[in-house]
């Protein structure tokens, strides 16, 4: 699965790791503490927003193309933004490095951007709210 090895390799990228240590959720974050509430920030969740497989004359083959959301939150603003430009950077490395071999994918190319920034006030019963910057990449792959 394409997504579990780009978290994986996201997790480890320079800039990423020391921020968020481990701190990498597919579609939701896990509730911590005893009331189940207290998540730790900063943090990035991710999900896919579509695979589109190739197809030929005669049939799929084994090239697809998959759209992944990173959103990065913090409970600071510069935070999180700093963190959503490291997810860019490793983005456009993969990208430079293209084709590059994964652990169980081969990278055909890769294309990401920044979206709008967002601020959710008031959760989890805090005062100050999250910051949340998205990171939106587009991979093609085998």
């Amino acid at each position: 699965m394409i997504e579990a090895t780009i978290q994986s390799e996201l997790s480890s990228a320079a800039g990423v790791a020391g921020v968020i240590a481990g701190r990498i959720y597919p579609q939701n974050i896990p509730q911590r503490g005893a009331n189940r509430t207290n998540p730790v920030w900063p943090l990035i969740v991710y999900q896919a927003m579509g695979l589109k497989p190739d197809y030929h004359m005669t049939n799929v083959c084994e090239e697809a193309k998959v759209t992944i959301e990173f959103e990065c939150q913090s409970e600071s603003y510069l935070t999180a933004k700093e963190l959503a430009n490291s997810v860019l950077a490793y983005f456009h490395k993969l990208t430079k490095e293209s084709p590059k071999q994964l652990p169980g994918h081969w990278i055909e190319s890769c294309f990401a951007e920044i979206q709008p920034d967002e601020f959710t006030s008031d959760i989890s019963g805090k005062e100050t709210g999250i910051h949340a910057v998205t990171v939106q990449a587009e991979i093609t792959f085998i």
